[in-house]
């Protein structure tokens, strides 16, 4: 048996400053959108999930650079 270290990474959710952790291999795309009073969150859908996704306070360059990080690239 073989066993695989799994890195997540730790998002803030948009709405209630909650932490989710998300295995970066899993998300499925990411994009940045406006809402009322020019704030803004990130729309991350995990492709393990059919949920909707998930919004988060992190811009998809910090999670972009987070990933980075655990890949080594």
């Amino acid at each position: 048996m073989e066993l695989t270290l799994v890195n997540f990474i730790k998002l803030t959710l948009d709405n209630d400053n909650k932490s989710i952790y998300v295995n970066p291999k899993t998300i499925g795309f990411m994009y940045k959108k406006r809402k009322e009073m020019n704030l803004e969150y990130t729309h991350i859908s995990n492709t393990t999930h059919n949920n909707g996704g998930f919004k988060v306070k992190e811009t998809p360059e910090e999670i972009i650079k987070m990933c980075k990080l655990i890949f080594g690239e």
